[in-house]
């Protein structure tokens, strides 16, 4: 039998040479360092080591408050943008612009950055630009709220992050109503958008749940594929609390950057390009990318965990997911999903995934939105893998799923919500955070819609007196 040691565990994220969250496994009795295991993630399955020094500015004294600015992004990508495939002035070519790669940005609004005195910073509340690996370029602070820069212009990145990682995680918290937020820190993901120092790579830090993106070949910050898919890492990590599984990661963090792309329904399904994996960093010269439109069949079709295997079997899982995505959508695949993975721990291989995202929608129900026929998707696409699925009998009343519940739209909004599935006349209140009454109002079907555009930003709560009903939407 082996013997017991007494050791201590602890985890360390170098500032120099070599990055990486590393787990350091110590002999309590004697200091003897046992092993020294590099824990990070990374999206491409090549770990890149090298390291940096912290430089970053801090300004406490200083009043701060949030304001909306604007900036230029990649929605998601300059070839989804445009619908163009890597060739001719669409290429890397050493981080240089151009007239085509310019045209395919979008201008956005960036929610909630901060302003101190006269310095904007793309801080925020869902997310937050650092610089904790090398090449040190700061934060990218400026004095204006308007950040346009194109692709040649290392601030470029940075407002692409912030923009991609704060839209995606006001999606999951507040259109999904879920709590997926770092338990490592209580503010914004804190990224790094010029990190690992210039390697072509990125990776999530389960230490310290922050993100940082390298900028070998195409920079990887341009690529809403590569910092979905490094979110995805965190949020496994954050939804299990740490007891992530090597079995699902990196085809969880490619299922939630293929389902982020194609919520902008810019490829349709007879392109190509629809089921590339980092269809802008990869799927060219600089490396061959990954599909979500893999065949193998489980188990027979998996590989395993040594090499960069995982990230290979991690299409069968992330292809899967996708097949349902099309079929039910993007809100009650994300749904389940998250739910689903959430209930998850470090031994659980994708066979249990399935069982574990199917019976989050069975529990969801109704009240969740999930028809028999949404759980039979999830029974037929899961099966049709290999899968095996203990077997579920619907049993929820036809009445049950012919209620349909109020809705509105659009949530976010910046002027006026519109109702649907109004049988009657409401009585309604509107309150803010505080629990303060802002407004009163009445609907019915004739008369469906409310105006808030005069509201501040924020989330508000709107009561539907003797319906039993309470809504949440968030004024932009």
């Amino acid at each position: 039998m082996g013997k017991t040691l007494l050791t201590y565990v602890i985890t360390i994220e170098p500032k120099v040479t070599p990055i990486g969250s590393w787990e350091i496994i110590i002999n309590a009795l004697t200091g003897e360092v046992l092993s020294a295991r590099d824990k990070a993630y990374y999206y491409n399955g090549e770990d890149e080591k090298q390291g940096n020094k912290r430089h970053r500015k801090e300004f406490i004294k200083r009043k701060k408050s949030t304001v909306n600015g604007s900036g230029f992004v990649y929605e998601t990508d300059p070839l989804t943008a445009t619908l163009n495939v890597y060739g001719g002035q669409y290429v890397d070519a050493n981080d240089a612009t151009n007239p085509a790669l310019d045209a395919a940005r979008s201008s956005v609004t960036l929610l909630d950055i901060t302003q101190t005195g006269g310095e904007f910073f793309l801080t925020g509340p869902y997310a937050e630009i650092q610089d904790f690996e090398a090449p040190n370029k700061g934060v990218f602070s400026q004095g204006t709220s308007v950040f346009n820069f194109n692709r040649n212009q290392d601030a470029f990145e940075a407002v692409n992050v912030y923009y991609h990682i704060d839209k995606s995680m006001r999606y999951y918290n507040e259109t999904l109503g879920l709590n997926v937020k770092p338990y490592q820190y209580n503010s914004g993901v804190r990224v790094d958008p010029s990190g690992l120092s210039g390697a072509d790579n990125s990776h999530y830090l389960p230490g310290s749940g922050r993100l940082a993106f390298g900028e070998g070949c195409v920079d990887d910050a341009e690529d809403a594929d590569v910092i979905i898919h490094e979110l995805g890492h965190g949020i496994h990590d954050w939804i299990t609390n740490g007891a992530t599984s090597a079995y699902l990661g990196e085809g969880n963090g490619d299922y939630l950057a293929a389902s982020y792309k194609r919520s902008f329904a810019q490829w349709s399904p007879s392109d190509a390009s629809y089921d590339f994996m980092f269809g802008w960093d990869g799927n060219n010269p600089c490396w061959p990318g990954r599909t979500t439109a893999d065949t193998r069949s489980y188990p027979n079709g998996l590989i395993g965990l040594q090499g960069g295997a995982a990230h290979f079997d991690g299409e069968m899982w992330s292809s899967t997911l996708m097949e349902i995505w099309d079929i039910i959508g993007r809100e009650k695949t994300d749904k389940a999903f998250i739910e689903g993975i959430a209930m998850t721990n470090s031994n659980t291989n994708q066979e249990q995934a399935a069982i574990a995202v199917r019976q989050a929608a069975i529990d969801m129900g109704v009240a969740g939105g999930y028809t028999c026929e949404d759980i039979q998707v999830f029974t037929d696409r899961f099966t049709a893998r290999g899968y095996n699925l203990p077997t579920y009998t619907c049993t929820l009343s036809v009445a049950a799923f012919e209620t349909k519940p109020i809705v509105m739209f659009p949530n976010p909004t910046k002027g006026a919500l519109t109702f649907k599935n109004l049988t009657e006349t409401y009585n309604i209140s509107v309150f803010n955070m505080l629990g303060q009454k802002i407004k009163n109002h009445t609907l019915s079907t004739s008369q469906n819609s409310l105006d808030v555009s005069h509201f501040a930003s924020g989330t508000y709560f709107i009561k539907f007196y003797g319906a039993d009903t309470v809504l949440k939407f968030v004024k932009q």
